[in-house]
Order: structure tokens, then sequence, then C-alpha cells
């Protein structure tokens, strides 16, 4: 299939469309894909009309534009791909669990199990849960309280939140206490160290890593 125009490939040549002509053969042509499809009639310095073969360049431009959508959607695909990456490093990175050294005191062994943020009802506040086991080592009964914990950030010092399901209880020999303490933070607080204090004097103390609020 051939399509056909009036225009003057003189007035083309004006236009700068047309370089040089040979009697059937096309040195330059705009979107002249393959010279083997142009013809030419006429005088070469005054062609009355031009004939295009459109078949072989529809066919190519098919292809560019074909080739050109394939390579926009994997390139796509890869951003995406990449983009959820490093959203599924970032949510695991955030939810690592961060294991705590053992401590006895008074023959009562101390293990935090997790510790757990929440948002508070208070602004830019942050409710965290501390859950630790103890384990009766003593040949009697011993008493263990949330209230015996603080957490300290910087120079100041956090109590147990005193309306939160708060652990303590008496624990007979050779038995298990697992329960939580709570504490209200600043949410800007990210590390701190958790002292256990019955009296004024800190028995012992862990550093602690403050996840970010689930």
């Amino acid at each position: 299939m051939y399509y056909y125009a009036d225009s003057l490939i003189s007035s083309l040549s004006d236009k700068g469309k047309v370089i040089g002509l040979e009697s059937g053969k096309c040195h330059y042509f705009n979107n002249c894909w393959d010279d083997r499809i142009i013809k030419w009639e006429g005088d070469e310095r005054s062609p009355s009309f031009y004939k295009y073969g459109n078949e072989d360049y529809v066919e190519m431009k098919k292809w560019m534009i074909t080739s050109i959508l394939i390579t926009a959607l994997l390139l796509t695909a890869a951003c995406s791909d990449d983009s959820s990456k490093a959203k599924k490093d970032k949510v695991t990175t955030n939810k690592e669990e961060v294991t705590y050294k053992t401590k006895t005191v008074n023959n009562i062994d101390m293990k935090i199990n997790q510790i757990k943020t929440t948002e508070s009802t208070k602004e830019k506040i942050n409710m965290v849960s501390i859950e630790m086991t103890f384990v009766n080592n003593d040949n009697s009964t011993v008493g263990v309280g949330a209230a015996d914990f603080k957490i300290k950030s910087g120079d100041k010092t956090y109590t147990v939140y005193p309306q939160g399901n708060n652990f303590g209880d008496e624990i007979e020999p050779s038995k298990e206490l697992t329960g939580k303490a709570f504490f209200e933070l600043p949410e800007t607080i990210k590390k701190g160290t958790l002292v256990y204090a019955p009296s004024e004097d800190e028995l012992a103390s862990w550093s602690i890593t403050i996840p970010d609020a689930e």
C-alpha cells in the first residue's frame, strides 16, 4: 500500500526537509526509514509528486513503540520491587527482637522478655510495657513488684504508670512470676536504663532500647 501527497518536492526542499535527490533514490528525507521504499517520478529539478511506501514504516514504528512500552514497564516494575523491598526491610528492622541478659539479685533471676510501645492518649507520649519473668531460687518466699523498677534517660527518671496493670506478688521457692511494668515516656526517648531499686540502692540495671510505637 502507498500513500500519495500533492506537495511538490521543490517546496519541501526549500523548507529543509529534502537535502539531495537523485533519480529514483533519496539521500535524506524526513521520516525516510528505508530509501528502498522511496519512489520519485519526473525531472529531479522539478518533480511532480512523490510516493511514500507506508507499510514498512508503520511496522517499524509499531516495533519501536512496543519496545519503548516494554522498557518502561520493566523499569516501573524494578522500581516497585526495590521500594517494596526497602519497606519490608524497614518493617523487619523495627520489629527486630532484642535479647537482654538475665540478672540475679538476692537469689531471684530477673529476665526481660519483651518491650512494647503503643501510643498514649496524651500528646507526644508513648506507653511502654516491659514484660519480665522472675524465678525464686531462694528457700523462702520473696516479693517483687513493678514499683521497684525505674527508667532513666538523660537526666530524667520515670517511675511506673500507677494506673497500669503492673505486676506485683510474692513468689514461692522454685516458682516464677511473669508480668508487665508500664511506663509513660516521651515519644522522643529511644534508649534508656531500666533500674531495679527496691530501696535507695540500685541492685541491677539493663540498657534498653525503646521500640517504635505499633
